[in-house]
């Protein structure tokens, strides 16, 4: 039994050790590919990259300026790789409340251009999107509050239209944070009035949504914001989470078949992609 526990204890040290020095643990060391992300901090968008498949540390970018009255509300990147945000604009008098600001390529950071999305009536913005592997992105509409009901659409990052989808969301929950994994399959998190947080599969082909599991973390059900998700070119789902209410995100590596969360590492900011 002592030297059972000296095996585990020394497992759990190195684990720790890996935390704390800012590496990618176990879990992912067998993925590849850039992560990257935006936060919101002290009235700037600060961005940051990890290489999954190098020294998995921190790569700061940059930061650009955020103007009052403005959220992030979705980061995605288009075919040509150039990477945007879609922004959500609080001001009360705001005519339009989704705005698209391009913000370079994975290496460079550059204040590229910012542009609105005309076709939503002007107490309604996007608070997901998708650029899918082919047609056009799909994103999630509601009341620029992000609360219930939701819809589906297809956005022309071009001309900033929106295309209604005919495929029910349910109308007491929450949805957001769209994803495509490498197979085609698109995935989303969905939350209830009564903290009964889902993954969700959308199938734009049967025009269907299906709630899936509940994300676990230490064999009980996570109640925190599970946010962010995406998928790596490997295939593996990921998602951001602050469980421990500690003010910086983590990682997390999430079992489709069974919700359960596995802890990467640290990773602060609010949204995040895997980029090309």
């Amino acid at each position: 039994m002592g030297n059972a526990f000296v095996r585990k204890s020394s497992r759990h040290l190195i684990a720790v050790a890996a935390v704390l020095a800012g590496t990618i643990g176990p879990a992912a060391a067998a993925d590849v590919g850039v992560l990257y992300g935006v936060r919101s901090v002290n009235q700037q968008y600060s961005f940051r990259t990890i290489d999954f498949g190098g020294s998995g540390t921190v790569r700061e970018l940059g930061v650009l300026a955020q103007p009052t009255g403005e959220r992030v509300s979705a980061i995605f990147q288009n075919q040509d790789r150039g990477i945007g945000l879609i922004l959500t604009s609080v001001r009360e008098q705001a005519t339009r409340r989704a705005l698209i600001r391009m913000v370079g390529t994975p290496e460079r950071l550059v204040d590229a251009s910012l542009s609105e999305i005309t076709s939503l009536a002007s107490a309604y913005s996007v608070s997901s999107i998708v650029v899918l592997i082919s047609g056009l992105p799909i994103s999630l509409i509601s009341h620029y509050s992000d609360t219930p009901p939701f819809w589906l659409g297809n956005v022309n990052l071009t001309s900033g239209q929106v295309t209604m989808l005919s495929l029910a969301l349910e109308a007491n929950r929450r949805y957001g944070d769209l994803t495509q994994c490498p197979d085609g399959s698109i995935y989303a998190i969905s939350r209830a009035p009564q903290w009964d947080v889902r993954l969700v599969r959308i199938d734009l082909s049967r025009r269907a949504s299906t709630l899936l599991v509940q994300p676990m973390l230490n064999g009980a059900p996570m109640y925190a914001e599970l946010s962010s998700l995406t998928c790596s070119p490997a295939g593996q789902l990921y998602g951001l989470a602050d469980p421990g209410s500690s003010g910086i995100n983590s990682i997390f590596a999430i079992d489709l078949n069974t919700g359960a969360l596995t802890r990467i590492r640290e990773f602060d900011v609010d949204r995040m992609l895997f980029v090309r």
